[in-house]
C-alpha cells in the first residue's frame, strides 16, 4: 500500500551570486568547490566521531573537489587585487562547517514533517554559501572586504 504525501512547494528565498565577468565566474566556481569540500569534510569527520559509517564516495568526492579547486586556481589567469589570494581558506572552511551543521537539522525537519523549519534552515545554509562567495569574489578581485563594510554599517 502506498501513501501519497503532499509536500508544500519549497520556497527558497536566497539571492544567488551573479557573476558579472569571466573572472568573477572563475573565482566563484573555485570558492564554491572549496565550500563543498569543507562541507563534505565536516560531515565525514562528524560521522566518524559519532561512530557512523562514512560513505567512501564522500571521501573520494571531497578529495576530487579539493584537487580540482586547486587545479582550477593554478590554471586560472586571474588578475587579483594586490596581495589577495583567490580565496581565504579559513573563511571558506568556517562557511563549509556551518553549512554542514545546518544540513542534518534541515533533513530532520523534513523527516518530521516540519517543512517550514526545514526550508528556513535550507535558506540559512544557502545564504551562508552565497554570502561567502560574494565576499570572496569582491575581496580577491577588487580588494573590497564586504564583511568589514557590513560590520561598519
Amino acid at each position: 500500500m502506498s501513501t501519497n504525501h503532499q509536500q508544500p512547494p519549497v520556497n527558497l528565498q536566497v539571492i544567488p551570486f551573479s557573476a558579472q565577468s569571466e573572472e568573477e565566474r572563475q573565482v566563484s566556481r573555485i570558492v564554491r568547490m572549496m565550500i563543498h569540500y569543507w562541507t563534505l569534510r565536516t560531515m565525514i569527520e562528524r560521522a566518524r566521531r559519532e561512530g557512523e559509517d562514512v560513505n567512501p564516495l564522500w571521501v573520494t568526492h571531497a578529495k576530487a573537489i579539493r584537487v580540482q579547486g586547486f587545479r582550477d586556481e593554478f590554471n586560472s589567469h586571474l588578475t587579483l587585487a594586490q596581495g589577495q589570494p583567490v580565496f581565504d581558506d579559513e573563511k571558506v572552511r568556517q562557511a563549509g562547517t556551518r553549512i554542514a551543521y545546518l544540513m542534518p537539522t534541515a533533513q530532520a525537519s523534513f523527516a518530521a514533517g516540519d517543512f517550514d523549519r526545514a526550508v528556513e534552515v535550507l535558506n540559512q545554509a544557502l545564504t551562508v554559501e552565497e554570502e561567502i562567495v560574494t565576499f570572496e569574489v569582491n575581496r580577491a578581485l577588487y580588494g573590497i572586504d564586504l564583511e568589514q563594510v557590513r560590520i561598519a554599517a
